[in-house]
């Protein structure tokens, strides 16, 4: 089965935190189509960012005072048909970008929101193609996936 979800992970201070979620993606039962990291303003090298990002095959984005234009620039390098955005230090479960992908199959579903994830659709009520107004706000401590 092949995935239909980019997954974009903010690399916060990087380090063990950013390890443990590259970890939980690597161990996915439907792996992402395609991964990026984006950086921190605030900790421009954060450690361990290379490596993780050659572990992943991703791809690294400089971070910025406006968190929008990196989260932005992540958001136009992915082809797929549903993003996951990840702060780093969250494990995934095993099948969690699975059971999003089932979930968005259903055509009157626009957002997940467990305890730990907020999610939107593209083709939510403010436009088709469009991320949307609430996708502008990120949270530390927000798991969003976007169909």
């Amino acid at each position: 089965m092949t995935s239909a979800t980019d997954v974009i992970v903010q690399a916060g201070h990087g380090g063990r935190s950013l390890l443990r979620t590259a970890d939980s993606l690597r161990r996915q039962r439907l792996g992402p189509k395609s991964t990026a990291i984006v950086q921190s303003a605030s900790v421009p090298v954060a450690p361990l960012i290379t490596s993780v990002a050659s572990r992943l095959t991703a791809i690294v984005l400089e971070g910025s005072s406006y968190p929008g234009l990196a989260l932005n620039a992540a958001v136009q390098s992915g082809t797929a048909a549903y993003l996951v955005v990840v702060p780093a230090g969250l494990i995934l479960h095993e099948a969690f970008l699975e059971r999003c992908e089932l979930a968005f199959r259903d055509d009157t579903v626009a957002a997940i929101a467990p305890a730990v994830a907020t999610a939107f659709a593209l083709d939510a009520p403010f436009g088709v193609g469009s991320v949307g107004p609430q996708a502008c706000r990120p949270r530390v401590s927000a798991t969003w996936m976007i169909r």
